[in-house]
């Protein structure tokens, strides 16, 4: 076996260990661990390259002063310095792999355990967006919210147009009432030109999201705009049109 072979299987044992230790941790600890191991991680580098600038000092030390009397004593001490970088490139490979193995763990945590109101609206908003978003995702410790492509690549709020944010924001809404079960199910939901700034494409999904609603409850929505009413109208046939007319100048 080689020496990386070895420090390899050393680093895989220490991972174990690191993966064993927090596989039970609450989401809080989960982070709390993965930024320590992180910083680690980075001091170890840091280690690493220090150790590697003052080898290199000393080799070069070594070339112009190769008939020096004092060659033995830096001989020696450029052996002390190639024993220490070999533990730093061991301390820095256990925690390099670490800390990408509890940070792919807390991706996956913040995956697959988040709120059911938060699932229930990543479903609204990818119907909504015609899959262009596949789920909505909520940071563990955090208090902002991300959507997910499909391919995987994360959009904050702030980084989303006015049409995404409007959707983002109605599919949040839906999936909040969506998770309140018989809740102030006799109370009606008010949506007022909620549509109006989404494209086309979008304004079907959403409305096809309202339709898929006003199947479990009762949902107004005003609108003084012809294409939102199609698109609801689409979205669900039996839907009831109420005209308003302008109410006479006061």
């Amino acid at each position: 076996m080689t020496d990386l072979d070895s420090r390899a299987a050393g680093a895989e044992a220490a991972i174990a260990a690191v993966l064993t230790e927090h596989a039970a941790d609450s989401a809080t600890a989960l982070r709390v661990a993965a930024d320590a191991v992180h910083e680690q991680a980075v001091a170890a580098r840091d280690a690493f390259e220090a150790l590697a600038e003052e080898r290199s000092e000393l080799k070069g030390r070594l070339d112009t002063e190769s008939r020096d009397s004092g060659m033995g004593a830096v001989r020696a001490e450029q052996s002390g310095v190639e024993e220490r970088i070999i533990s730093a490139q061991s301390d820095y490979a256990v925690l390099a792999c670490a800390a990408r193995l509890l940070g792919a763990t807390q991706e996956k945590y913040e995956r697959d355990r988040q709120p059911q109101v938060v699932t229930a609206a990543g479903d609204v908003f990818r119907r909504i967006t015609g899959d262009r978003f596949a789920r909505i995702n909520v940071p563990l410790g955090g208090r902002s919210i991300q959507v997910v492509t499909g391919r995987g690549t994360d959009y904050t709020t702030e980084s989303l147009s006015r049409g995404t944010a409007e959707a983002l924001y109605l599919a949040m809404r839906i999936g909040l009432i969506e998770q309140l079960g018989a809740v102030g199910g006799s109370l009606p939901v008010l949506m007022d030109d909620i549509l109006v700034n989404l494209d086309p494409e979008r304004r079907q999904g959403a409305a096809e999201a309202i339709a898929h609603l006003a199947s479990v409850r009762q949902v107004v929505v005003f609108t003084c705009h012809r294409e939102t009413l199609a698109a609801l109208q689409a979205a669900d046939p039996g839907c009831t049109l109420i005209e308003i007319g302008r109410c006479p100048a006061l």
